[in-house]
């Protein structure tokens, strides 16, 4: 026997995990990243100490834009082996494409750290060095670019917040049992404000010795439900609200076990998994809280611009919610959430739509929303809306007002516009006028369906009249005066009644000029008509949209 020590044993290679791994490889490499992610989810099951599987898996995650999921896995590939050069470097990538700059610089220095020294490197790893070197600039550029102004409610004075106008009518609008957008916008202002004074008193206390959160564990649920009855609630009473925000959501975290790592694909398998160990009054919070958190993270990056990001958690948090509808269709609300019900979903349907809409028109590159994407969507969620309206079978038989606003009339009615802004967006491109005709003719119809599904007191009410009014400009064959007039004083009825809520709002400096100038065109219609200079039969237009309107005839009159 000799006494010499013995070299450690190489821990043994689990044949099946690499024949998954295999197969997992050859997939991504074909372009079949689903599939993949599959494989490599069965190579993990085999052996859940192998960082190769992991990171593997995070390609395919960010092959298929999950970067949630790509995120928390390739970070588990550094815990597993904290010199894995790739796994720093596919965390860099995700932590980038989810905004958190700081993270994803800080893991490409140490994925540059991993790498050999410039004399001892492969070609390969000079290849890597030069990747890794690029992501980093991109981030610390990303990192140093200052952050888009958000256009939303920051202090003002009491009486001029629409929620406080709200407070004001509540009691004369249900006498005369008027729909309103104040029943809206007020039922949001009282989940949020609660949901904002309970999240203020969060403190750390001294306990055992340590320093620990003490506060109410319902303040994300509150501002959550404020923020989906009526987005426009959204607003900072103090510097440091957000501040006092983030710590709110890793307290309730904490509290209620939620998942901070990953996206819907790791939820999915683990709420499962933790369903059978912990039942429903453990994985119910931790499920909610876990999609309520998306849910904010979502509107925030709307709020901020980044629609990007903020579709990669509304369409998470769908996913999620979809999926856990299905699974458990038949466990009751009160075992599995509200978070499941139809209108919580088709409330985060709603803000997803958004994303997409904006993130489209923004026009960038890497966009991956097609028009046509946006319209199946929009058509799905009117659709949906209409199947379970109150009073049809398998909805509603009595909801109040500020309900029907959130959860039905709402969203419809934004479906129906984001419709009517595809087609224009369609008809401003197509090639021939029999097409331009069709599609301008189909936006106008959906704006004024919008329009007309919403309370009139709704600012949007008017935006959408006024964009139904601009397809009618736009099209080859255009109405006569009559009907333009006919539209304009459905502007001015809705002008009229907004005035008395929403004259102060987020969208007020981008809203009220267009306002302005439709109803200046009506009245210098009207002052054309007094002096003979155009007939009723006549095809007018205003003289901004000479020059664009390139299937205009000599008939048209622009004044």
């Amino acid at each position: 026997m000799s006494d010499s020590p013995q070299a450690p044993s190489e821990p043994a290679i689990n044949q099946t995990a690499e024949r998954f791994k295999a197969e997992g490889n050859q997939l991504h490499q074909q372009g079949q990243f689903r599939a993949a992610y599959e494989k490599y989810t069965e190579a993990i099951k085999e052996d859940p100490t192998n960082a190769i599987y992991f990171a593997n898996r995070a390609a395919s995650s960010l092959a298929l834009k999950e970067f949630l999921d790509a995120a928390a896995d390739s970070l588990k590939a550094t815990e597993l082996d904290p010199q894995y050069a790739k796994a720093w470097s596919r965390y860099a990538t995700a932590c980038f494409n989810l905004s958190s700059w700081t993270k994803s610089i800080n893991a490409w220095k140490k994925a540059l750290k991993c790498l050999p020294s410039e004399s001892e490197s492969t070609e390969t790893d000079k290849r890597m060095r030069s990747q890794f070197t690029a992501g980093l600039k991109k981030s610390q550029e990303a990192s140093a670019t200052p952050a888009f102004q958000a256009s939303t409610f920051q202090g003002g004075t009491p009486n001029q917040m629409p929620w406080h106008k709200a407070e004001a009518m509540e009691a004369g609008l249900r006498a005369v049992g008027k729909m309103s957008s104040a029943f809206v916008i007020l039922e949001a202002y009282r989940s949020f404000k609660e949901g904002v004074d309970a999240m203020k008193i969060l403190e750390q206390k001294k306990m055992n010795g340590q320093l620990a959160w003490v506060g109410k564990q319902n303040a994300l649920e509150l501002i959550s439900n404020g923020v989906m009855e009526d987005p426009r609630i959204f607003h900072f009473d103090s510097n440091d609200w957000m501040t006092k925000y983030n710590n709110q959501v890793i307290f309730e975290a904490q509290m209620h076990g939620a998942w901070t790592e990953g996206g819907a694909n790791i939820v999915k398998k683990e709420s499962v998994e933790r369903l059978k160990k912990e039942g429903w009054d453990k994985v119910r919070p931790a499920l909610a809280t876990t999609v309520r958190a998306w849910i904010m993270c979502g509107f925030q990056s709307t709020t901020f611009g980044n629609n990007k990001l903020a579709l990669e958690y509304f369409t998470r948090a769908e996913e999620v919610l979809k999926w856990g509808s299905n699974l458990w269709g038949k466990v009751s609300a009160k075992n599995r959430g509200v978070v499941f019900e139809k209108t919580f979903i088709r409330a985060v349907s709603r803000m997803r739509l958004k994303a997409m809409h904006e993130y489209r028109a923004q026009g960038q590159k890497d966009c991956p929303v097609t028009f046509n994407d946006i319209a199946k969507y929009s058509e799905e969620i009117v659709a949906e809306v209409e199947a379970n309206a109150p009073g049809k079978v398998g909805g509603p038989v009595e909801i109040s007002p500020a309900t029907m606003g959130s959860f039905y009339m709402y969203p419809r009615a934004e479906a129906l516009s984001t419709l009517g802004w595809c087609h224009t967006q369609r008809g401003l491109a197509a090639t021939t006028a029999e097409d331009a005709q069709e599609l301008f003719t189909k936006s106008a119809m959906y704006y004024m369906q919008a329009a007309e599904g919403l309370p009139l007191d709704d600012e949007y009410a008017a935006v959408y009249f006024k964009a139904a009014l601009e397809a009618h400009w736009w099209m080859p064959e255009s109405q006569s005066i009559g009907i333009t007039l006919s539209i304009l004083a459905r502007v001015q009825e809705s002008f009229q009644a907004y005035q008395k809520l929403w004259e102060h709002s987020p969208i007020a400096k981008e809203r009220d000029p267009q306002i302005h100038h439709a109803l200046g065109f009506g009245l210098d219609c009207f002052a054309a008509l007094a002096q003979g200079k155009i007939v009723d039969s006549d095809i007018v237009k205003p003289m901004a949209v000479r020059g664009k309107d390139k299937w205009a005839g000599p008939e048209v009159v622009y004044i």
